[in-house]
């Protein structure tokens, strides 16, 4: 299994997900108009996420925590905004 070096600790994948991916890109994507744009068309109900290397987990039979867990799927932009979207906090799953 892979490593990653941050702030001066060996982090697991999951633990590397949770700690650099979902505190750094969840912290910056939620301050953009953009993010606010789309919290805008979720609530109206008229959104759908596209992402290159996305799934649908809730199809899979998968939960949030599933999803940072399986490392046999990406954890992407589109799955990350997705769980953002409803009221799911990235950073706090893994642990």
């Amino acid at each position: 299994m892979s490593s990653f070096y941050w702030n001066g600790k060996l982090l697991t994948p999951v633990e590397a997900r949770r700690s650099i991916y979902a505190k750094l890109y969840c912290h910056e994507v939620v301050q953009t108009n953009s993010y606010q744009q789309l919290e805008t068309l979720h609530q109206s109900g008229d959104l759908a996420i596209f992402d290159f290397d996305g799934y649908d987990y809730k199809e899979l039979g998968m939960t949030p925590e599933d999803t940072i867990r399986n490392l046999d799927h990406s954890w992407g932009h589109g799955l990350v905004l997705s769980l953002l979207l409803q009221g799911i906090d990235p950073g706090k799953l893994g642990k």
